[in-house]
């Protein structure tokens, strides 16, 4: 199936599973923002929202896309929060300072580092400050994979173009910097 026909498979399967009819301008719709998920995880995908949905309503595109990154980060493998320390832990334990620690995923090594880096959780004092330090890093993360995951190829394509004329206008930017400070309340004002 093409991208159009997956689309319309799962729009006929949320018809027919919450009586909705789809309007012409709704259908188009779902067609832009869903055709680009391979048509097998867009049907998982539709299926869990099905199971887990309790009111009768139904599948925003934005939650199709998200049950689709949630399926894909689960297939990767990515370790909860909690057993990713315990691989932190793992690694304290039995590499220590004196080695390198190997990671099952990057994303382990960049909540790492983000909590000081690997000889700052080598060295710590209070193991559990870093602990949810490191959860609250790694979650963090996770939220981003899952996010990159789910944002429309459009979107994407915007937010590089849009990279590319800041890097070739730096006066823009620098404009957009001055107008944002100018909008700030003065410190310790707030907003009520």
């Amino acid at each position: 199936m093409d991208g159009v026909e997956h689309v319309m498979a799962v729009i006929h399967l949320l018809a027919a599973t919450y009586g909705h009819a789809f309007g012409r301008e709704q259908t188009q719709a779902y067609i832009a923002t869903l055709r680009d998920i391979e048509g097998d995880l867009l049907k998982a995908a539709t299926l869990r929202f099905i199971e887990r949905n309790v009111y009768p309503r139904v599948a925003t595109p934005g939650e199709l896309r998200q049950y689709a990154a949630e399926i894909v980060t689960q297939a990767r493998g990515l370790p909860a929060a909690t057993e990713a320390w315990g691989e932190v832990m793992h690694q304290l334990r039995y590499v220590g300072s004196w080695g390198a620690p190997s990671w099952t995923t990057p994303l382990v090594g960049r909540a790492v580092a983000d909590v000081g880096g690997w000889m700052n959780l080598c060295m710590t004092e209070n193991i559990t400050a870093d602990r949810a330090r490191f959860i609250a890093a790694y979650d963090e993360r996770l939220k981003r994979h899952t996010q990159d995951m789910m944002q429309l190829p459009a979107s994407e394509q915007y937010r590089v173009r849009l990279e590319d004329k800041m890097r070739e206008q730096p006066e823009t930017m620098r404009r957009i910097s001055d107008v944002a400070r100018s909008m700030a309340l003065p410190a310790g004002r707030r907003v009520s």
